[in-house]
């Protein structure tokens, strides 16, 4: 069982929801092994706070921690860039987006060593036919994350070929040993502003 509540600054619900997945496996799980799953819950442009709980029966659950998430307007006028989704292909839950582009969401921010990471993101309200400068870099964590040279690095330019920009690229993760580290996407527009965002993950062993 599921349940999942948004709320707005003051606390009031603004979504609510309250379902069930079945999951069926063909054998018994090992330590290494975990069981995954989506649902989803339609929410209006804004930034809202979410909790969820998850039960299994009647006498296991948990409470996960309160988070926040941010919705972008359908019409942005100024380049807006969206929150990193990431995943690794059999460690995942899929997700087929309007456009037809499949997403890979990562149950936790835990990776294997030596994994091939899916990073996909999408930058809404840019120009058509303008040029895109797109970096993504692994860091280390600490206070000057934005200074320091990347583990991992790759960049690109794209030339916006509608008003939303949707990329979906391949990190590999071989020359990372285990430890905490972050995910930077920056995407640049014609006139220099820069759109960053970043996640944390962890990366454990086999």
């Amino acid at each position: 069982r599921v349940r999942l509540v948004a709320l707005d600054r003051h606390d009031r619900a603004v979504a609510t929801l309250d379902t069930s997945l079945v999951i069926r496996y063909d054998h018994t799980l090992s330590e290494k092994e975990f069981l995954v799953g989506r649902v989803e819950m339609p929410l209006p442009p804004g930034r809202w706070s979410y909790r969820a709980a998850i039960q299994e029966g009647d006498s296991g659950g948990v409470l996960l921690p309160r988070d926040t998430v941010l919705v972008a307007h359908n019409g942005e006028v100024a380049p807006a860039l969206s929150d990193i989704a990431m995943g690794t292909p059999g460690r995942a839950v899929p997700w087929k987006t309007d456009a037809g582009d499949t997403v890979l969401l990562a149950p936790s921010a835990l990776f294997r060593e030596k994994s091939q990471i899916v990073v996909y993101y999408e930058v809404r309200g840019v120009a058509t036919g303008v040029g895109y400068r797109h970096q993504i870099a692994v860091l280390r964590p600490g206070p000057q994350t934005g200074d320091q040279r990347p583990l991992v690095a790759l960049s690109f330019d794209e030339v916006a070929a509608s008003p939303v920009i949707r990329s979906r690229r391949v990190v590999r993760l071989d020359q990372l040993k285990r430890g905490s580290y972050i995910v930077e996407v920056r995407v640049g527009g014609p006139e220099g502003q820069q759109q960053i965002r970043r996640r944390l993950i962890h990366i454990i062993g086999n």
